[in-house]
This record gives structure tokens, C-alpha cells and sequence, in this order.
């Protein structure tokens, strides 16, 4: 049987922990910026304008979402000085709403890291975005509030996908969801106006580096 002294002293401890803890998530989430990539990230055209986000992973590939990209149509990029560029080729992942876009031209940026695992817990963080009505890159920030989840878009059901707060716009498809770190976690593939709420797609060295070898498919065949 436990005395009152220990039952004290055990509360004590809970308390202590919990407001560690609480510490801790207020000190990251304030803390030091997450590096800058908005150079890495570009917008991606069609024939009318902006159609999407994306982000430079090398100075020919941009990393973004295959749900806004059709087959045989032609497509460029704007690059953070607003120059532009021609997308020489694409690929897309079979099941998970990704895609690379191989330029016909180099960028030369500082580059975001893919994440190597998926993020196990992020107190916060950062979604970049096209923003259409002005043709700007916009940075929101936010917290996880769920991860392996399934939401129903485009008669497609969508499962694994990580939850945000952060309310993704029109515009906003493709770009990626970084951790404090600045790592890609995810990359935007819906959003929920009425919700406040973003769904991206949770991306790794292991996923990127599949959708690499079906860039060489392609290639050959």
C-alpha cells in the first residue's frame, strides 16, 4: 500500500514531466526557424497559369503530386527568381499520389532533404504553397494533428496520408510539408476549406528513390 508521501511524490513527478513537455513543444515550436527552401520551391504551369507546387530535390527534378498532371500535356515550371522552365519529362508513382517532373534546364538552390523514415511526432510544421490569385509562394505553419489517415478525393480512396492544420488552397497541390529540420515529410495532395484542415502525402528516401527507378523505366522504354 502506497503512504501518502509517495502518492505525493509520485503526483509531483507526473507534474513535472508534463510541464517538461509542455516546455518542450513551446520551445520548438518558437525556436529557431526552419531553413529556408522557398527557392527550391517553383510553381508548375499549364497552358492557363498555376496549376500546382513543387519542389527542386536536384537541379533537373522537381518533386510534387501526380493527381493535377495528365498524360501527353505539355508543362513548365517558374522558378523563385521567375524565370522559367519546360518539363522535359515525368513520372508518376503507381499507387501514392506523387510524381517527378525531369526539366529541361539546371537550377541551382539549396535543396531540401527527403525524410529517411516517416515522421514518428512533429509539434510543427512548415507547408509552402502557390498562391494562384497572386502568383507568390506562401509559407504556413502549423501542427500534425493526425497521421496514417483515409480521406475520400477525387472518387479515390486516400490512406496513409499525414493531417495538418494548416488550411491548403487551390494552388497549393505538390508543394511539400517540412519538418523543423527542414526535411520533406509530405507533400500537399487535398485540402478541406470548410475544415481548416490539409492531407499530404508522407514522403521518404525509400518512396523517392522508387519513384527514381521508374524515371529509368521510362527512359528505356
Amino acid at each position: 500500500m502506497k503512504t501518502p508521501s509517495s502518492v505525493r511524490f509520485s503526483q509531483i513527478l507526473l507534474l513535472i514531466i508534463i510541464a517538461l513537455s509542455v516546455l518542450s513543444l513551446i520551445l520548438r515550436f518558437f525556436s529557431s526557424p526552419v531553413p529556408d527552401v522557398r527557392p527550391a520551391v517553383v510553381m508548375i504551369l499549364d497552358r492557363e497559369g498555376i496549376i500546382g507546387t513543387g519542389t527542386l530535390i536536384d537541379p533537373e527534378t522537381v518533386l510534387t503530386s501526380k493527381h493535377f498532371l495528365l498524360a501527353g500535356e505539355r508543362y513548365g515550371v517558374r522558378f523563385s527568381d521567375s524565370s522559367l522552365g519546360g518539363v522535359a519529362s515525368l513520372t508518376i508513382h503507381p499507387t501514392l499520389d506523387l510524381a517527378l517532373l525531369r526539366l529541361d534546364t539546371r537550377y541551382e538552390a539549396e535543396y531540401p532533404r527527403i525524410s529517411r523514415q516517416k515522421p514518428s511526432w512533429e509539434p510543427s510544421v512548415v507547408a509552402f504553397g502557390a498562391q494562384i490569385q497572386d502568383a507568390t509562394i506562401v509559407e504556413r505553419r502549423g501542427l500534425i494533428l493526425r497521421q496514417d489517415a483515409t480521406v475520400k478525393a477525387r472518387n479515390n480512396i486516400l490512406t496513409g496520408l499525414i493531417v495538418s492544420d494548416i488550411p491548403f488552397q487551390a494552388g497549393y497541390s505538390g508543394g511539400p510539408l517540412l519538418s523543423q529540420d527542414g526535411e520533406i515529410i509530405g507533400v500537399h495532395t487535398v485540402y478541406e476549406t470548410w475544415g481548416q484542415i490539409g492531407w499530404s502525402t508522407p514522403i521518404t528516401r525509400e518512396i523517392l528513390s522508387q519513384l527514381e527507378k521508374q524515371f529509368i523505366v521510362n527512359s528505356k522504354s
